[in-house]
């Protein structure tokens, strides 16, 4: 049976956007735990067009400046394309961004991946706390003075969902399977 957070847990998914959000999803499998993923409402090629686009008009309108004697003009639209670009390139750049987080019977395993680094990390979980920052914006996981951000991309809301997750599945250390009393 589901508690309340996990049923929010579940049903926490939002509408992507175009550069991309990140989305909570609870797993059910028989290794309790969550992954949070980056998802794109449109593909490759469609955000692609869509700079592609966005620049050709940018430069037209520099080029319609620069006919009328206006040269300047045309300088920052050049800038503002590679601006463009660079937001694009970055926005690719996250495009399989994900975190996993596995809770086992003794150990709390967190696999991130942001732009094209990979890392692991492992828990005792009797010993992991989750945290939440003061000002709440970051969540983290914290064991023996490592600590490790989790939920980077997700909103408030979201990450309030997990802390709470977290808090009753770590916070208690209830054996796998039990309910908190």
């Amino acid at each position: 049976m589901k508690s309340v957070t996990e049923n929010s847990l579940a049903s926490c998914g939002r509408v992507p956007v175009i550069n991309g959000g990140m989305v909570l999803h609870l797993e059910e499998s028989t290794t309790p735990g969550f992954s949070i993923v980056r998802q794109y409402s449109s593909s490759a090629a469609q955000r692609a067009s869509l700079c592609a686009v966005t620049s050709i008009a940018v430069l037209m309108v520099g080029a319609l400046f620069l006919a009328a004697g206006a040269w300047p003009v045309l300088a920052f639209s050049v800038a503002a394309v590679g601006a463009v670009i660079h937001y694009w390139i970055e926005i690719e750049r996250h495009r399989d961004d994900e975190e996993v987080v596995a809770l086992k019977v003794q150990t709390v395993e967190i696999a991130v991946r942001r732009r094209e680094l990979r890392e692991r990390y492992n828990f005792q979980r009797y010993w992991a706390k989750p945290v939440w920052s003061d000002d709440g914006k970051r969540l983290m996981i914290r064991s023996h003075g490592r600590e490790v951000e989790i939920g980077v991309g997700l909103s408030k809301l979201d990450k309030l969902l997990v802390f709470r997750y977290l808090r009753k599945t770590l916070g208690n250390h209830a054996p796998m399977g039990m309910s908190a009393a």
